[in-house]
């Protein structure tokens, strides 16, 4: 009987479900194996002060507010599944199985079937979108509210229907929590409103046009969320404060990373334009509003920022590839001479996913490429190392005695892995930026001393005859070159616990205080 009923169903369809099962496997497979990386850590952190408090106020009093409806997620999660790396990761997972079917029914209305089919493949197999999708960050579910946010939008647009336009504040007010970046989409709801109708703007700015439910409705949620956001995150006064140049660095990742699919992606634009102005110029408001705000108003260069919008540039390939099959079959048909509807049926046969495979095949030779086989380990980006905390950590508690102290460059993320929350965090600059991650001497994360300077870690050790020192290469490079040789000469290098890997090293240091074991000896 199911097969009878599949058997029905839409060969699209088929395959759609069949990439969305796929999709999750390739999502969740051994998803706790690797270990959390620096920002994973903040965020279950929080989700962990979510569970006990009932809110995301982290030990030092700090009210974790930056991606709070992921914190909820990661909560909900680790509340019914346990305190694992699979639980804090499961709802990434959710997201971006469910991206999947959305880029489909988005693509499908905006360029037909067999673009969503590409798009939809795209998002199922490209390692970037595997890869944020297995992690307890808020990415992949910002990714899945601004493409469902843009979806709605672009529905009711076409339709005008209150119920559409329910969905799309609550899909827009659920981006705009899970990331500062939602909010981005006001702004692009708001340019294509105006562009879009340009040319009857005396129309629309008239006394009829308040009379409109809708219009209120809009403009008042809107307004709503531009004051949350100024008021509770700071987006905008902070965002014109900053003025940075990341631009090159960004198309730079983008031409690394995703050379054809940008290329093409850019060629997309201009048929879509030629054919569907007005959605080409929603997609591109999409995708250059928020780009425009990461490459010149973010302070930290982080390649993960882009991964909203991707989709959008799967979106406008898969357009430009139909657009060339389709000139293709219809170059042939002429040449071939036929003019009967089975002519035409025949070439699109014969040549049409001959060309649709060649294209997307030939994308896996460039960049990040695919990933068609479940793995335990994926690779991010260079500004989101990964080392193996889950190694050193474990090192420290199978050699861990009573009165050691351990020293954490991340101890967010060891007060995960360890038995005990670290002792001290070896302050340094962590983004970057000159952060300010030290509040009256203490970490503002997990509230634990501060060690700030050589002098200090040098008192620390000397008063402690037993300790653990743990410190990442990212951390290597920002602390001060005094502190860095203080580890050198006075601490013991433990192999077994490091890791040096591509993805990010990871160092284990020890010591024991031979003059003050020697002290309590005699």
């Amino acid at each position: 009987m199911i097969s009878t009923r599949l058997s029905r169903l839409d060969p699209y369809i088929l395959v759609l479900i069949f990439l969305t099962i796929f999709g999750f496997v390739l999502r969740i497979y051994d998803l706790g194996q690797q270990s959390l990386w620096y920002d994973e850590g903040y965020s279950i952190n929080a989700a962990l002060a979510m569970l006990d408090k009932g809110a995301p106020i982290l030990p030092s009093g700090w009210f974790y507010s930056h991606g709070i409806l992921n914190t909820g997620f990661i909560a909900a999660s680790m509340g019914m599944f346990g305190e694992t790396e699979f639980a804090a990761r499961l709802p990434s997972v959710i997201f971006g199985t469910l991206t999947i079917p959305l880029v489909f029914f988005f693509a499908q209305k905006i360029g037909g079937k067999r673009t969503a089919l590409i798009a939809a493949f795209l998002v199922t197999f490209l390692a970037i979108e595997i890869a944020w999708s297995r992690q307890a960050r808020m990415y992949q579910q910002l990714q899945f509210f601004y493409i469902l946010s843009l979806y709605l939008f672009y529905l009711f647009t076409q339709k005008r229907n209150n119920r559409l336009l329910a969905l799309t504040i609550i899909s827009t007010i659920c981006a705009a929590l899970s990331h500062t970046y939602g909010f981005s989409l006001i702004l692009v709801y708001a340019a294509y409103l105006l562009l879009a109708n340009i040319r009857n703007i005396r129309k629309y700015i008239n006394k009829d046009l308040f009379k409109r439910k809708q219009t209120i409705i809009f403009l008042l949620c809107a307004v709503i969320l531009l004051i949350i956001g100024q008021v509770c995150f700071h987006v905008f006064s902070s965002a014109w404060g900053i003025k940075m140049n990341y631009f090159s660095e960004y198309t730079d990742y983008l031409t690394e990373i995703l050379p054809v699919i940008l290329y093409l992606g850019a060629v997309g634009i201009v048929i879509m334009f030629k054919r569907d102005a007005k959605t080409s110029l929603l997609l591109l408001l999409a995708l250059a509003i928020p780009f425009y705000f990461i490459c010149f108003h973010v302070k930290m260069l982080a390649f993960r920022y882009l991964y909203l919008i991707t989709p959008i540039l799967f979106i406008y390939f898969a357009y430009t590839v139909t657009y060339i099959c389709d000139t293709l079959a219809h170059s042939l048909r002429k040449h071939a001479g036929g003019t009967a509807k089975t002519t035409n049926s025949a070439l699109q046969k014969s040549w049409l996913s001959p060309a649709l495979t060649v294209l997307i095949v030939g994308l896996s030779l460039y960049g990040a490429g695919f990933s068609f086989l479940p793995q335990s380990d994926h690779w991010l980006e260079l500004t989101a190392p990964q080392p193996d905390f889950k190694l050193a950590y474990s090192f420290i508690n199978d050699n861990f005695e009573e009165g050691d102290i351990v020293i954490d460059t991340w101890p967010a993320v060891g007060s995960f892995y360890m038995e005990q929350e670290p002792d001290f965090w070896l302050a340094f600059d962590i983004a970057g930026t000159d952060g300010q991650y030290c509040v009256d001497g203490y970490e503002q994360y997990i509230n634990i001393s501060c060690i700030e300077d050589a002098g200090d870690l040098e008192t620390i050790v000397n008063a402690s005859p037993r300790g653990w020192l743990v410190i990442d290469g990212l951390a290597s490079y920002r602390l001060p070159q005094d502190t860095k040789d203080f580890i050198q000469e006075n601490m013991t290098y433990y192999e077994e616990g490091s890791r040096a890997i591509m993805a990010g090293t990871i160092q284990v240091y020890g010591w024991p205080n031979q003059s003050a074991v020697s002290e309590e000896t005699q």
